[in-house]
């Protein structure tokens, strides 16, 4: 009984932290990735290095170098939930395109944009934590089924 309660709060540990090591060290090189091309689209269109503002004229030209392929960035680091990067990179697009309108201040964008990370972030904590507790409750219903069936018990088991 101990080694299962061990190795359920260790499954959950691993699945709170929403992805194996392998994933958290292509998910960190994604960021690293993802900042360098930032950078280079803002270098094609003569602007300045993140985090410094770049101008409205450039805005909609340095989203569009950005946007497809930090999704193929996130994709090829089998970042799980895609649908994030799609809902991020969206929304900095219809962001971008008002601020080169002039509808909204480069403050404004980031403020809007940051707020945006936070909820994302939020829901990647959510969404992790479901999957712990689905992958819980199975491993809960398969020691259930094999309760008081002693031919299945673990040799090193203790009694």
């Amino acid at each position: 009984m101990r080694r299962r309660l061990i190795f359920f709060l260790c499954a959950a540990v691993m699945a709170l932290s929403g992805c194996s090591t392998v994933q958290r060290e292509e998910i960190k090189e994604a960021k690293v990735k993802t900042i360098t091309l930032a950078n280079d689209c803002r270098a094609k269109n003569g602007q300045p290095s993140y985090p410094t503002p770049y101008s409205r004229e450039t805005a909609k030209a340095i989203v569009a170098c950005e946007n497809p392929q930090i999704i193929a960035i996130w994709q090829n680091a089998h970042y799980p939930y895609m649908d994030l990067i799609e809902l991020e990179r969206a929304s900095v697009a219809v962001a971008a395109e008002k601020y080169a309108n002039g509808q909204i201040s480069w403050a404004e964008m980031q403020l809007q944009l940051a707020e945006l990370q936070t909820r994302i972030a939020a829901e990647e904590q959510r969404r992790a934590l479901a999957q712990s507790q689905a992958h819980a409750m199975n491993e809960i219903a398969a020691s259930q089924l094999l309760r008081g069936l002693s031919a299945f018990r673990a040799v090193n088991t203790p009694r």
